[in-house]
């Protein structure tokens, strides 16, 4: 989940940082980045351990699949936290941060495209 949240951070925290402190909004989104990826193996392990992955068929050991599919669930629940997250977002809240659209009102259309003659 955290690497949800260090997404949604990098697309827009992240891009109105400037100047001198874009080194160290890099090295914040790579560390929330690695975290998020090691507590999202953690969790789909734990899911996987919980549930067991082996279990023994005709006396033999196989691979429990519906652990699997758990972890998978416990996969898509937080890709749907993540996008809970991140729609969460406003346009004007993040107008600032977009190229081209700094101070622009997003109520405003577009400016139409003036013909060359």
């Amino acid at each position: 989940m955290p690497s949800c949240i260090g997404n949604v951070w990098g697309a827009t925290g992240g891009a109105a940082t400037g100047g001198a402190a874009t080194g160290r909004a890099s090295a914040m989104f790579n560390v929330v980045r690695q975290l998020g990826g090691a507590v999202g193996v953690a969790v789909l392990t734990t899911a996987i351990v919980l549930v067991g992955p082996l279990h023994l068929v005709a006396g033999h050991e196989v691979a429990n699949l519906t652990a699997y599919r758990v972890a998978f669930l416990v996969a898509a629940a937080i890709c749907l936290c993540g996008v809970a997250c991140s729609l969460a977002i406003r346009d004007a809240d993040a107008a600032g941060t977009m190229p081209g659209r700094r101070g622009q009102d997003l109520t405003d259309p577009a400016p139409a495209p003036s013909a060359a003659a």
